[in-house]
């Protein structure tokens, strides 16, 4: 009789994998550090207040303590005013093994009594944070933005930080035209109900408010280098069309004329010149052409 078959004992299957796990379950704050600034990014965040600076242990070092302010206050700060990354030369310096070695930590490195920033688009939030932020960094004496363009709420933010408790005794604005800012809570009614027309209203509304500022700015340009605007509008329509000038107010001047005339009679830059004839070649104050005449100019701003 054939011997019978010894019966496989059954091998029970591998266990699955298991997935793996999220690095930010469980902490919500740690998706926001990894978030990179762009414009926009913050809004819709709750403003930043006096609030959070309680219980707030601040180390007197402004980037830091703007970083650990943008964690605490769920927001995305600009990177001009965070810490930098450090090289690894500097973190295999200040680990405790280096540290032991020389027999004491390292000092943190000295902050610049200068804060500087050039060229970059900031945002409300990060200016509401750096407010807060100042009022431990006792290392810093100026601030310096330029070329950030701050609009007229943004401006109030930077006012009201020298109001606090700081060091700073300098604020340096410069190459910054100010602008009107939106009127933000209509504007995000608009957009909930996608109501396009109300917001291409609001759009045109500030655009008109800020064409205003320009001119109102621009009279008193004139009127500071001639002491009138009636007097400093005979001297352009005298640059303008030497010779002639009866009929030089009339005369309709494109941009290159237009700018040339401002600054050979009145050293008035270029770009001054040209933002106003922008202005006043488009609606509401002319048809668009290219043209504009010294009389129109005189008409629009004495009505300022």
């Amino acid at each position: 009789m054939a011997p019978k078959a010894k019966s496989k004992a059954a091998v029970p299957p591998p266990p699955e994998p298991e997935p793996p796990k999220d690095a930010t379950a469980g902490d919500p704050d740690e998706s926001s550090r990894r978030r990179v600034w762009v414009y926009g990014v913050n809004e819709g965040c709750e403003e930043p207040g006096i609030d959070l600076l309680k219980d707030f242990q601040a180390t007197g070092r402004f980037r830091a303590d703007f970083a650990a302010l943008c964690l605490k206050a769920k927001v995305i700060g600009h990177p001009a005013f965070m810490p930098s990354p450090e090289p690894a030369e500097v973190r295999q310096a200040a680990s405790p093994t280096a540290d032991a070695a020389e027999g004491g930590a390292l000092p943190p490195p000295r902050e610049s009594a200068v804060l500087s920033v050039q060229s970059k688009l900031l945002d409300r939030a990060s200016l509401q944070v750096l407010r807060l932020a100042l009022a431990s960094s006792r290392h810093l004496e100026t601030l310096r933005l330029s070329g950030c363009s701050l609009d007229v709420e943004m401006l109030g933010i930077l006012r009201s930080s020298l109001t606090f408790d700081t060091t700073v005794s300098t604020l340096h604005i410069d190459w910054n035209p100010a602008e009107v800012p939106h009127d933000a809570e209509t504007a995000q009614q608009a957009a909930h109900v996608n109501n396009v027309q109300e917001l291409m209203d609001l759009e045109r509304q500030r655009d008109q408010q800020q064409a205003g500022r320009l001119l109102q700015s621009f009279r008193d340009q004139l009127e500071a280098r001639r002491g009138s605007l009636k007097a400093a509008l005979a001297i352009l329509c005298l640059a303008a069309s030497p010779g002639f000038a009866a009929t030089a107010k009339l005369e309709p001047l494109d941009v290159s004329s237009w700018t040339a005339a401002f600054k050979s009679g009145l050293g008035v830059e270029a770009e001054d010149s040209q933002r106003v004839f922008s202005i006043l070649d488009g609606p509401p104050y002319g048809p668009g052409d290219g043209l504009v005449s010294p009389q129109r100019l005189e008409e629009v701003l004495s009505a300022l």
